[in-house]
């Protein structure tokens, strides 16, 4: 088997053992036969299997931003309808990669509710995802951008989760929706910003003063 003092290799085959067996299946010969490395060379980067497990865990999560980043910089993004296609172009890759890396994802969710670091690492990897996409959505106009990149980052996890049991996702289908959401989020309408116009009252004359006539005075009697 090839040596190879990188463990990237070893970490990605982590990933494909845990995609195709769950964390329960990662044991060092597997890996190591996936990796096609030798047995000794996993044990001695990674000396515990808690190790390994973590180191693949935050290789996914790095390599998740990098892809992020990398689509979103070859975009133009000015509108919400931009912001939703870009949003399905990145679960399109997703789904149609062999390893199916949006598995590996629920399962370090799992894997996270037990493992302090790994909660950790999650923890700061998502609050760099919120920055990066409430500052794509500040950029389009959105209302309380950050808020709905957090909102965003939900319903496109949830989507995958209810994907994982489909052959075909309606990928156009959530893009359409995607759009609706964020284009409700989006700008207010330049018409329904505006003050409204000042309401112009007729102006109207004071009732003019009743002039009354004075009073004759009563003619004395005569005693």
């Amino acid at each position: 088997m090839a040596r190879s003092s990188s463990p990237i290799p070893i970490l990605e085959a982590t990933l494909r053992v845990i995609v195709q067996g769950g964390v329960n299946a990662v044991r060092y010969r597997d890996v190591a036969a996936e990796a096609g490395v030798a047995l000794g060379t996993i044990s001695y980067q990674f000396p515990s299997r808690e190790e390994l497990i973590r180191a693949a865990f935050q290789h996914f999560l790095t390599e998740n931003t990098n892809t992020m980043r990398a689509v979103a910089s070859a975009r133009a993004i000015e509108t919400p309808r931009d912001v939703a296609a870009l949003c399905v172009e990145l679960l399109r890759a997703d789904f149609a990669n062999p390893d199916k890396p949006y598995v590996a994802e629920y399962e370090l969710m799992a894997y996270a509710a037990r493992d302090e670091a790994v909660a950790s690492a999650l923890a700061a990897s998502d609050r760099t995802l919120v920055l990066e996409v409430g500052a794509v959505l500040e950029q389009v106009g959105i209302r309380s951008p950050f808020a709905a990149a957090q909102t965003l980052i939900d319903v496109i996890r949830g989507y995958q989760l209810t994907a994982l049991g489909k052959r075909e996702p309606d990928l156009d289908g959530l893009q359409t929706r995607l759009t609706r959401l964020l284009t409700a989020l989006g700008p207010v309408p330049k018409e329904l910003t505006r003050p409204p116009a000042p309401v112009r009252r007729k102006l109207t004359r004071p009732p003019a003063p009743v002039r009354r006539k004075p009073a004759r005075p009563r003619a004395l009697r005569s005693s």
